[in-house]
């Protein structure tokens, strides 16, 4: 078909379908830049998350005291494949999703090293001594304290999949809660 055809066919359309053309073309546009939107957000959510390292307890005491959020020591190894499977599957998505901001603060342990941080009671103690408190012997481990440094709920050991892991963390926490709430 000759192009000066089409061109006079479309100018010789009747109002009521050239205002349906313009509501497809709309509705393309508006499709076309939605999944652009769409993208761009992938793009955004994807961003890394970090799980914070041990720093100063002193300071994590004053964030969850009078509250009833727990403070879980995520005792890990630099070179342990169960820890970079459990950051991934569980640790940094629940840090990411936002929903256990209020409930959890979460602090990452690497159980071998001498770095010195400020303990629960205020004096400076290794992360390998904070290891040594709390017996931990394998990694990960994740061991769940009230504001003072005691454990309110039984620990969470190693990793396999995060199948039943969150149906674990998530009772695990609730104890921790009602241990804290309890607390006199």
């Amino acid at each position: 078909m000759n192009k000066s055809v089409e061109v006079r066919l479309v100018n010789n359309l009747p109002r009521s379908k050239l205002h349906l053309l313009i509501i497809q073309f709309c509705r393309l546009f508006f499709i076309v830049c939605l999944l652009l939107l769409m993208a761009n957000y992938e793009a955004l959510a994807t961003t890394e998350v970090n799980i914070p390292f041990a720093k100063d307890f002193g300071a994590d005491r004053k964030i969850v005291a009078g509250t009833n959020t727990i403070i879980v020591l995520y005792f890990s190894a630099p070179d342990c494949r169960y820890c970079m499977k459990l950051e991934e599957a569980v640790l940094k998505p629940m840090l990411k999703s936002g929903d256990y901001d209020k409930q959890v603060l979460l602090r990452k342990i690497d159980w071998r090293s001498s770095a010195m941080v400020d303990g629960f009671t205020g004096q400076r103690i290794s992360l390998y001594g904070l290891a040594e408190r709390y017996a931990v012997k394998v990694t990960p481990t994740l061991v769940f304290v009230d504001s003072k440094g005691r454990e309110v709920a039984p620990r969470i050991l190693g990793f396999q999949s995060a199948d039943f892991f969150w149906f674990y963390l998530d009772r695990r926490i609730e104890q921790s809660r009602l241990e804290i709430l309890s607390e006199p």
